[in-house]
C-alpha cells in the first residue's frame, strides 16, 4: 500500500482486545475523487446507525471478501484492524452522530434449514455492536484514538460456541495464524459447499442462529438465553 489513502495507516492503528480483529475493504475513490480504503459496514437498523465490520475470525472476514468479489469484482480483500485509521474515520463521523459504532462479528446468520442467509450479494452477518464516544480531544497527531474492547463480548461468543469449541477466542487464535493462502483455499472451499438462501425460514426459536466453517464442514449454534447480538 504504497499510496496514500483515506481511512488508511498501515500497522499504526493501536487498540486493545483479547482477539486481533480483521476487517473488509477496498481501494476506491470518495464522491471528492479523495481515494480512499473503503471499509465493509453493517447494521443501520433500528436504533443502532451502521458501523464499521470487524471480524473476530479471519477466515470469516475471508469469506465475506470473496463473496462481495463475486459480486463487485476482485477489490475487496482482508485487512487487520490495525491498518484502519479510526480517528479519521471517527472525525469524519463526528458531524452526524455521538458514538462511533463497530460491528463485532463472529459468524454468520442460518436459517431454519441451516442456510446461510443472502442478501443484497453478501452473506448476512450476526454481531455486536459496540459504540466508542467521540471525544472533542482527538487528533490525528496528538492524540489518535484508541479502541477498548471489553473482555465480556468475547465471553458472550463464547456462549454462542461452546457446543462446538472448548475456547473459541483460543481455536479462532490458532486459525486466525494460519496463512492467508492457506485460509483463502479453505474459505474457497466453505464458500463451494456452501448451502445459501434468499428466502430464508426463519422462526422465533432460531433468530440468534450462527454459522461459521470449521473443518470440513459448516457448523451452527443457536444457545438458549444469548439475545443481545444483532443480525445484518
Amino acid at each position: 500500500m504504497k499510496q496514500e489513502l483515506y481511512f488508511c495507516s498501515p500497522g499504526e492503528n493501536q487498540y486493545y482486545s483479547m482477539l486481533p480483529l480483521w476487517g473488509v475493504a477496498r481501494v476506491s475513490e470518495m464522491a471528492n475523487g479523495t481515494p480512499w480504503l473503503e471499509p465493509q459496514w453493517v447494521g443501520g437498523h433500528g436504533e443502532v446507525p451502521d458501523g464499521l465490520a470487524l471480524y473476530t475470525s479471519r477466515l470469516d472476514a475471508t469469506i465475506s471478501s470473496l463473496v462481495l468479489n463475486q459480486r463487485d469484482g476482485d477489490a475487496w480483500a482482508v485487512y487487520p484492524f490495525t491498518d484502519f485509521n479510526v480517528t479519521q474515520m471517527m472525525l469524519e463521523r463526528k458531524a452526524n452522530q455521538s458514538k462511533y459504532w463497530v460491528m463485532l462479528i463472529f459468524g454468520f446468520t442460518g436459517d431454519d434449514f441451516r442456510r446461510l442467509i443472502k442478501t443484497t450479494g453478501i452473506y448476512r452477518t450476526v454481531y455486536f455492536p459496540v459504540g466508542f464516544p467521540v471525544s472533542d480531544s482527538i487528533d490525528q497527531n496528538t492524540n489518535p484514538a484508541i479502541l477498548s474492547f471489553a473482555e465480556d463480548f468475547f465471553e458472550s461468543v463464547d456462549e454462542y460456541w461452546k457446543v462446538h469449541f472448548n475456547d473459541y477466542c483460543q481455536d479462532i487464535q490458532y486459525l486466525n495464524e494460519m496463512s492467508k493462502d492457506d485460509i483463502e483455499t479453505m474459505a474457497r472451499k466453505a464458500i463451494s459447499q456452501a448451502s445459501v438462501t434468499d428466502k430464508p425460514l426463519l422462526t422465533a426459536s432460531t433468530h440468534v442462529s450462527v454459522m461459521t466453517y470449521s473443518g470440513s464442514e459448516w457448523i451452527v449454534s443457536s444457545p438458549d438465553g444469548v439475545a443481545s447480538s444483532k443480525v445484518h
